[in-house]
């Protein structure tokens, strides 16, 4: 799914799904340090791999930034955009060249009968990639 993403330009969002899971485990003195990173690097203006969410999602962040409200969860507003962005790409990855290849690979190595229906296939793949379609998914 990762090959996936950056063929379309698009791997920032997991990076970044990554970073704000990373600050929730960050301990408290940089907490700070932290949530500056992820902003300057995913949603500042001239961000090197901006994200991009709504106006009001980021406006919601850059209030928490202007304020110095910093905290593990002060991303999670982005949560449910950033679902919807994963899930969209997930879609596109199913139609994509990549998936079957995936699902190829996966059949060749596995010791099953090569009798799997197409439904079962994506149910296996799914799996594999710890895809559950609600954007918490770690992909591979």
């Amino acid at each position: 799914f990762r090959r996936f993403l950056t063929s379309i330009y698009a791997e920032e969002i997991f990076h970044f799904h990554f970073a704000v899971a990373d600050l929730r485990k960050t301990p408290d003195d940089l907490i700070e340090l932290k949530a500056k990173e992820i902003f300057t690097c995913y949603l500042d203006k001239d961000a090197p791999s901006q994200v991009n969410f709504s106006s009001a999602v980021f406006g919601a962040v850059n209030t928490v930034m202007a304020m110095g409200n910093f905290s593990r969860t002060m991303y999670d507003v982005c949560d449910k955009e950033m679902a919807v962005l994963i899930q969209d790409r997930y879609v596109d990855f199913q139609s994509s060249p990549f998936f079957e290849t995936y699902v190829r690979e996966r059949e060749s190595a596995s010791k099953g009968d090569g009798k799997s229906s197409s439904s079962r296939r994506t149910r296996r793949a799914k799996r594999d990639l710890n895809w559950s379609g609600t954007g918490t998914g770690t992909g591979t």
